[in-house]
């Protein structure tokens, strides 16, 4: 990929869709939170240096380096960890009730998995909307 600066943000974006490519920047602070090696970093040490290209972007709060790499990479990467993903995922989230198909036709016999909510209505004053 060769060198490249850009104007704005906007044509870093533009650039980044037309070519089927991904940016990250190279210091976000809610990545910094989040993980002790921000994205910019760990994709630098991943990556091989044909695998993507440092470029200069203006921005409002002066020139940013971001990292332009292929999208087929992070695809990639998303696939991989499907399995994963799948696994820490909340059992209400996949649909899979626990305890195998006995406990899934109890569940149907009795009207579904949740139990039934009935509506309170609290009065506070000692009159009943019902008077009224």
């Amino acid at each position: 990929m060769p060198q490249r600066n850009f104007e704005n943000q906007k044509a870093l974006i533009d650039y980044a869709e037309q070519n089927g490519l991904v940016y990250v920047w190279e210091f976000a602070k809610r990545q910094r939170l989040r993980s002790p090696v921000p994205a910019f970093t760990k994709r630098q040490q991943l990556l091989s240096p044909d695998q993507y290209n440092i470029v200069d972007v203006r921005t409002s709060r002066g020139v940013r380096r971001a990292m332009l790499f292929p999208k087929a990479i992070l695809q990639a990467e998303f696939a991989a960890n499907a399995p994963m993903r799948e696994r820490n995922q909340p059992r209400a989230l996949t649909g899979k009730a626990g305890g195998g198909q006995a406990a899934s036709e109890k569940g149907a016999a009795a009207g579904g998995n949740r139990p039934e909510r009935r509506r309170v209505m609290r009065v506070k004053s000692g009159i009943s909307p019902m008077a009224a």
